[in-house]
């Protein structure tokens, strides 16, 4: 039995650390969805703090001002990149 709990330690010290980055993950991309839904309400485009050229988000405005499918991918970018890295951290660590 000793042996036992001895070779399931690491398992579970990983299993314990997937978990924690998974939830770190899931409320950061709550969080994030939550700030696209206020900014996405304000319509104001200037606020979206969008990193690419700003002709993409002037040609397309009128559509992206009316649907917000189309305009979260252009919100927060850096932000979006960092919860997309937490969440291939967690996938990692689920494969």
């Amino acid at each position: 039995m000793k042996y036992y709990k001895q070779e399931m330690e690491p398992l579970v010290e990983l299993y314990e650390f997937r978990q924690k980055q998974n939830s770190q993950y899931l409320s950061s991309d709550a969080a994030l969805t939550s700030k696209k839904e206020a900014l996405f309400k304000k319509g104001d485009m200037a606020q979206w703090e969008y990193e690419g050229p700003l002709k993409e988000l002037i040609g397309r405005s009128h559509q992206l001002l009316r649907d917000k499918n189309l305009a979260f991918p252009f919100m927060c970018t850096k932000e979006t990149k960092k919860v997309q890295e937490a969440k291939e951290r967690v996938n990692f660590f689920t494969n």
